[in-house]
């Protein structure tokens, strides 16, 4: 009980060098609070978008492959670059993966009706000819050969985006909830006279092993939806298959019921998410058993992770560098502080060893003075650390942001693009053509866990500055310290 008093007795005997010391663990809490609190952030932000970005799968052509199969072989005028694609058969077994956590699918099936009549449907064409000169076959004569002239297209699936964005917006009805529910576009409905609980037929083509068939679709429409979308081939080409007016959106099911498995003749774009990253090879594997053409490549979005988190990273790097940096240089001075401190009160323990107290004694009675310094330091360096941690955040990602902007306009990288608004800064990536901007801002949060580690910290330092100030002292004998004093 001596040994405690004592030493709370001591913090006020010697004020100005229990300032100095206060100061030097303030300074070290407090950053200590600051950088830890940004970088366990930060931290759990880029294994979020790890376990998100990280397992979503990406399919595409090994250009150098295509190329080289390519090589030798005369291109035909006006006719693209065979490229190797996922079938909609393999698409569909991919979703049967043991490695596959969830996945997205959007089938396509272009569809006619005689009596309907599509946005862009009744602009005159002119005539054109075959290559052997014969006029083009019109779409009567198609449908006598069983071939049918498309002026519509049914989506099923994930074609919820438009409306998230604000892009489409249901006008009358509901979403389609059972099979062969439909939604079409008020031009469409307009022009056919169409409302809410009317039912249509559809009709479209499929080919199995060189065999066309048409199957027929009966839909119900259970709503109408404002397209406010952007016609890509406006004033250039008009076309009613690829108007997306004339988009009939449906459920999943509604276009795979009538399909068979090796039939052709629809589309289906689809995405795949991965139980944990790790697994890509094993998915990889499997993916090639089921006959994934070997020129297409098969890994996950790295370079969309690595181009939303790079702020964050960079952020996290700063931030544990000045933790290293406080920690050494801060836990440095300390020691230095404590020793020369001590050194002064080499009567005091000289004393208090001459009247039988025991080594270990004295040192845990230095030890306690130093333990609640260091306690009042850290109640002070919490709350000072919470309120300054994310200003110094938000600071210090602008200044990363910043920092990219520069890298950007003096390499002229390609990829990186000012934008407005935000954090002025966008990444685009091929081969999807797709954006995807950095993180601009991180809510700094101190955790239980971080508490924690902070507390362990400061008591790891201060023990530290302890013991190397009291080895110095207690490996001389009373006597001798007595001596000196005189």
């Amino acid at each position: 009980m001596y040994i405690l008093t004592n030493s709370l007795k001591n913090l006020t005997r010697n004020k100005g060098r229990n300032l100095l010391l206060s100061a030097i663990i303030l300074a070290i809490v407090v950053t200590t609070v600051v950088t830890l609190s940004i970088t366990n952030t930060s931290d759990g932000i880029i294994d979020e978008y790890r376990q998100s970005f990280g397992s979503r799968v990406i399919i595409s052509p090994d250009m150098d492959a295509v190329w080289e199969a390519q090589r030798g072989i005369a291109p035909v005028v006006g006719v693209p670059m065979a490229m190797p694609a996922v079938t909609p058969q393999q698409s569909l077994a991919f979703t049967r993966s043991q490695y596959i956590r969830d996945y997205s699918l959007t089938a396509t099936h272009f569809a006619a009706n005689d009596e309907l009549v599509a946005v862009d449907g009744n602009i005159e064409r002119p005539q054109m000819a075959m290559a052997d000169g014969s006029e083009v076959p019109t779409a009567d004569n198609l449908r006598d050969a069983g071939i049918i002239m498309p002026t519509f297209r049914i989506i099923g699936g994930a074609w919820n985006d438009d409306f998230d964005i604000g892009q489409r917006h249901l006008a009358e009805g509901y979403m389609p909830q059972e099979d062969n529910e439909v939604l079409i576009s008020v031009e469409v409905a307009e022009l056919n006279e169409l409302s809410v609980g009317n039912e249509i037929r559809l009709y479209s083509n499929l080919s199995e092993n060189e065999e066309i068939r048409i199957i027929y679709r009966d839909l119900i429409i259970s709503g109408i939806y404002l397209d406010m979308t952007i016609n890509p081939f406006e004033g250039f080409f008009r076309n009613p298959m690829v108007n997306r007016r004339n988009e009939i959106l449906t459920t999943l099911n509604t276009i795979l019921a009538d399909i068979n498995e090796n039939d052709s003749g629809f589309f289906i774009d689809s995405t795949f998410y991965l139980h944990n990253p790790s697994f890509l090879a094993a998915f990889e594997a499997e993916a090639r058993s089921l006959g994934l053409d070997d020129m297409l490549l098969v890994h996950t979005n790295e370079a969309e992770f690595n181009a939303t988190v790079a702020p964050a990273e960079g952020l996290r790097r700063v931030a544990q560098t000045f933790l290293w940096v406080v920690l050494i240089l801060g836990g440095t001075i300390l020691m230095i502080l404590s020793s020369i401190a001590i050194r002064e009160r080499r009567y005091e323990i000289g004393v208090l060893r001459a009247m039988g107290m025991k080594k270990h004694k004295v040192a845990a009675g230095l030890w306690v003075e130093m333990f609640a310094l260091t306690a009042i330091c850290l109640v002070i360096g919490l709350s000072v650390g919470v309120a300054i941690s994310q200003p110094v955040s938000d600071t210090l990602l602008a200044s990363q942001l910043e920092n990219l902007t520069e890298q950007n306009t003096a390499s002229h990288i390609s990829g990186f693009q000012p934008i407005g608004g935000g954090s002025g800064l966008q990444l685009t990536f091929d081969p999807n053509g797709e954006s995807y901007a950095p993180l601009d801002a991180l809510d700094i949060s101190l955790s239980m866990g971080t508490v924690l580690e902070i507390i362990g910290i400061s008591l790891l330092i201060t023990t530290l500055a302890v013991l190397v100030s009291i080895i110095n002292i207690t490996k001389y004998e009373p006597i001798k310290i007595l001596m000196e004093r005189n």
